[in-house]
C-alpha cells in the first residue's frame, strides 16, 4: 500500500478528475518498470532514466516505478467537486503492473560528451524567444499578394517563390532521392514551408501534401517514417488526426498506414507528439478535443510503452484546450460532463495531476507530466493555476521525498507559474525556490535559480504589488553571484540577466547594482562558462556600460565559447561599433560552426545588411563540407530571401554530400517557415531536458526538442 503523499491536502478539491475516464477509456497511466533495462551512467540527476526505479529520491527512498492497474470501480467519475481525493484511490491500488517491453525503455541521455548540467544547455533550449531574431533583425514588412513578402513569413520570402520554386524543389528530392537523412529532412521542410491552416494557403495543395506525407509513413527506413509523422503534425491539418492516433495506438489502421505488422514504439511516440502539434495549431476546439481525447485514452492503457506515454503527456501539454473559469471556482459543483478530462483546460490539468502524485508511476513520466500540467495551468482559471503552483512548492519540500526528476520539473514549473507579487502562493514559491537552490540534487538547484530570475521578472496582476517580491530575489541572486561555487555562479548570472530583461520588457529599468556586480564578475572570471554567463546576462539587460569590457573580452578571448557569448551579448545590447570585430572573426571562422553561428546571430541582431550576402559568399567558397555545414547552419538562423538561390542550388547539387544537401534543405525550411519562432518552441521552452526519453531528447539530436 502506498503512503499518502504530503501534497495531497492541497489537492482535495482538484483530485476528483484523476478518477474520471473518457469514452476512450482513460485511467491513471501505467508506467511499469522495464525488464532487462540497462542502468545509465550516474549523474547529478541520480540514476539514469533507464533504471527501473528512476532517479534517486531526494529523501533517500526509492519508490516502485510502476503504476497499478485501475480498478473497475475507479472508472466512474464523481458528479461534483467533493469526491474522495487521490490518496483514497491510490491506497486501494492492486499489485504493480510490469511492462514486458524492454526495447521501449526511456533513458536520460548520457555519455562523456553529453553533459547537460551546464547553463549553456538551458540557454540553447530557451533562447529563441529571448533573441527573437525575426523581430529584432529589422526584417521587411509583409503582405500576401504573391509579389510582396507573405504574411508571417520572415525575410521577405514571397509566396510565389515558395509555391513556384521551393516546394517543387523539395518535392523533387522526395521523388528522386533515397538517402534517409536527406528524405527525412525534406519531409519536415515541406510541412514547414506550407502556410498554417487559415493563412490563405491553397487547400488542394495542402491536402496533396498531407497525402504524400501519409504515404511516406510506410517508408522502410524508420527515420523517414518518423519524420513523416512529425511533418503531419507540423502541417497541422485536422484531417490527419485519425491516422496519427491510429499510429500512436498501434491500431489496425495505423499498422496499415506504416506497412508493418506492428507500429514501432518510436513511430508511435512521434505520432503522439504530432497529435499535440495539430491540436496546438488548430483554430477548432472540436479538433483540439478530438486529439486530446485520443491521447488521454492512450495514456491510460496499461500496455502503452512509457516512451509513448511521455509523448502523450507532452502533446497534451501544448494542446491548448479552452479554459472554463466559471465552472472551476472552488465553491462550484461540477457536472459529470465538466469533469471529463477534455471538457476544459482545467479538467485536463486535474486529470493529469493523478499521474504526478502517483508514487508508483515512473519518475520520468511523472516529471514530464508535471511539465505538461504547468504549461496548461499558466492560462487556466486562477484557482487551478494557484493549486498547481502550490503543488510544485510541495514537491520541492525535503519532506516530500520527491525523485530528482520530479523535483527538477517542479522548479521549472514554478518558473512558468509564479510571479513577483505578494500573493501567499507566490511568497511560498520564492521561499521554496531559495531553499531548493541550496538543497537536493545539483540540477534542481540550478533550475531553482533560473526559476527565481523568471518569476521575479513577471509582474503580478495587482498593480500595487506588481514587483513586491522582486527585491528579495534580487538580493538572493546577488549573493549567489558573489558567493556561489562552480556552475551555481553561472546560473545566478543568467538568472540576473533574465530578471533584468523582464524588467526592461515591463518598461522598468534594471538595477545598476546588478549591472556593476555582473561587470565585475565578467572582468574577474577565469572559467569560460562563468565569463559566458556574465556576458549573456549583461546582454539580456542591454547594459550599455558593459560594451567596452565585452569588446575587449571578445577580441582577447582564446576560447570560442567566450568569444561566441560575448558576440551575442554585443548584439543584444546593440553595439554597432563592434561590427568590424565581429566580421573579422566571422571570416576566420571556417570549420568552427558554433562560433560562426553565434557571430552571425550577433550581426543579425545588429541589423547588418551585408550579413546574408556575406554568408552566401562564404558558402560559395567553402573549402569543404565542414565549412559548408557551418555556413548553412548560420543561414538557417539569419537568412532571408537573398539566400534562396544558393540554397536551392545546394539542394539540387548531386555532387554534394547527403549531409550538406539535408542541411541546405533545413535552411530553406527555416527561411521560408511562416512561424516567428521555431515550430517546436511550445515543446522546448520550460522543458525538462534532463529527465527525458529518447524521442523527446537524445545525444544524437534526433529528439523532438533537439530539432531546429
Amino acid at each position: 500500500m502506498l503512503r499518502p503523499h504530503p501534497m495531497l491536502p492541497f489537492l482535495g478539491w482538484i483530485a476528483p478528475l484523476a478518477l474520471v475516464s473518457t469514452t476512450w477509456g482513460a485511467q491513471l497511466p501505467a508506467g511499469g518498470a522495464q525488464q532487462g533495462t540497462p542502468v545509465a551512467k550516474e549523474s547529478s540527476t541520480g540514476a539514469g532514466a533507464g533504471n527501473s526505479t528512476g532517479g534517486a529520491n531526494r529523501g533517500g527512498t526509492q519508490g516502485d516505478s510502476s503504476v497499478p492497474a485501475p480498478r473497475p470501480e475507479d472508472k466512474l467519475g464523481p458528479t461534483d467537486g467533493k469526491a474522495p481525493g487521490v490518496d483514497s484511490v491510490v491506497a486501494k491500488s492492486p499489485a504493480p503492473h510490469v511492462d514486458p517491453r524492454p526495447k521501449d525503455t526511456p533513458r536520460t541521455p548520457t555519455g562523456d560528451n553529453d553533459d547537460r548540467s551546464g547553463f549553456e544547455t538551458w540557454w540553447l533550449f530557451n533562447r529563441d524567444a529571448l533573441l527573437d531574431l525575426h523581430a529584432r533583425a529589422g526584417l521587411p514588412a509583409r503582405s500576401g499578394d504573391g509579389t510582396d513578402p507573405v504574411p508571417n513569413r520572415p525575410g521577405g520570402v514571397r509566396s510565389a517563390d515558395v509555391a513556384g520554386r521551393v516546394l517543387p524543389a523539395l518535392r523533387r528530392v522526395v521523388e528522386t532521392e533515397t538517402n534517409p537523412v536527406l528524405l527525412a529532412e525534406t519531409l519536415l521542410a515541406i510541412a514547414r514551408v506550407a502556410d498554417g491552416p487559415g493563412a490563405g494557403a491553397d487547400a488542394a495543395l495542402r491536402a496533396r501534401i498531407a497525402q504524400e506525407l501519409e504515404a511516406a509513413l510506410a517508408h522502410p527506413q524508420a527515420q523517414v517514417a518518423e519524420s513523416a509523422a512529425l511533418a503531419l503534425g507540423i502541417l497541422g491539418e485536422g484531417s490527419s488526426l485519425r491516422t496519427l492516433l491510429e499510429l500512436a495506438r498501434d491500431g489496425r489502421a495505423g499498422r496499415e498506414a506504416c506497412g508493418r505488422d506492428s507500429v514501432p514504439y518510436r513511430l508511435r511516440a512521434f505520432s503522439a507528439y504530432a497529435v499535440g502539434l495539430v491540436a496546438h495549431q488548430t483554430a477548432s476546439e472540436d479538433v483540439r478535443r478530438f486529439g486530446a481525447s485520443g491521447l488521454v485514452g492512450l495514456l491510460g492503457q496499461r500496455e502503452t510503452p512509457r516512451e509513448v506515454q511521455v509523448a502523450c503527456v507532452t502533446g497534451l501539454g501544448v494542446a491548448g484546450l479552452a479554459s472554463d473559469p466559471k465552472s472551476w471556482q472552488k465553491s462550484v459543483q461540477r457536472t459529470s460532463r465538466e469533469l471529463e478530462p477534455t471538457a476544459s483546460r482545467e479538467a485536463l490539468v486535474a486529470h493529469l495531476v493523478g499521474t504526478v502524485v502517483n508514487e508508483r508511476a515512473n519518475p520520468v513520466l511523472r516529471a514530464q507530466t508535471l511539465v505538461a500540467v504547468a504549461r496548461l495551468a499558466r492560462d487556466a482559471a486562477e484557482p487551478v493555476h494557484d493549486e498547481i503552483e502550490r503543488l510544485c512548492v510541495e514537491l520541492l519540500s525535503p519532506v516530500a521525498r520527491t525523485p530528482n526528476e520530479l523535483a527538477q520539473s517542479a522548479a521549472l514549473g514554478l518558473g512558468l507559474l509564479s510571479d513577483a507579487g505578494a500573493a501567499p502562493q507566490d511568497r511560498e514559491a520564492r521561499a521554496r525556490l531559495m531553499s531548493a537552490a541550496h538543497e537536493g540534487d545539483l540540477d534542481t538547484r540550478h533550475f531553482a535559480v533560473i526559476a527565481l530570475g523568471q518569476s521575479a521578472a513577471r509582474a503580478d496582476e495587482d498593480p500595487a504589488a506588481a514587483f513586491s517580491g522582486a527585491p528579495e530575489v534580487h538580493r538572493f541572486l546577488l549573493r549567489e553571484l558573489a558567493e556561489g561555487r562552480g556552475a551555481a555562479r553561472s546560473y545566478a548570472a543568467l538568472a540576473l540577466g533574465l530578471y533584468g530583461r523582464g524588467l526592461r520588457d515591463a518598461g522598468r529599468a534594471p538595477s545598476n547594482e546588478a549591472g556593476v556586480a555582473l561587470l565585475e564578475r565578467l572582468q574577474k572570471a577565469t572559467m569560460p562558462d562563468e565569463v559566458a554567463a556574465c556576458a549573456l546576462a549583461l546582454g539580456l539587460r542591454r547594459d550599455q556600460a558593459a560594451v567596452p569590457v565585452l569588446r575587449a573580452r571578445f577580441v582577447q578571448a582564446s576560447d570560442d565559447s567566450v568569444r561566441a557569448s560575448t558576440a551575442v551579448a554585443l548584439g543584444l545590447i546593440g553595439a554597432a561599433e563592434a561590427k568590424a570585430d565581429l566580421w573579422k572573426e566571422l571570416r576566420a571562422a571556417r570549420g568552427r560552426p558554433a562560433f560562426l553561428r553565434e557571430a552571425s546571430i550577433a550581426l543579425a541582431l545588429l541589423g547588418d545588411a551585408e550579413l546574408v550576402p556575406g554568408l552566401c559568399a562564404e558558402l560559395a567558397s567553402a573549402p569543404g563540407s565542414a565549412a559548408e555545414l557551418a555556413t548553412l547552419q548560420a543561414l538557417a538562423l539569419v537568412g532571408d530571401a537573398r539566400a534562396l538561390d544558393p540554397l536551392l542550388a545546394r539542394v539540387a547539387d548531386a555532387n554534394a554530400s547527403a549531409d550538406v544537401r539535408a542541411r541546405a534543405v533545413a535552411s530553406l525550411a527555416a527561411i521560408c517557415d511562416g512561424r516567428r519562432l521555431p515550430w517546436n518552441d511550445a515543446f522546448v521552452r520550460g522543458a525538462n531536458y534532463l529527465a527525458t526519453v529518447e524521442t523527446l531528447s537524445d545525444a544524437r539530436g534526433q529528439g523532438l526538442l533537439d530539432r531546429r
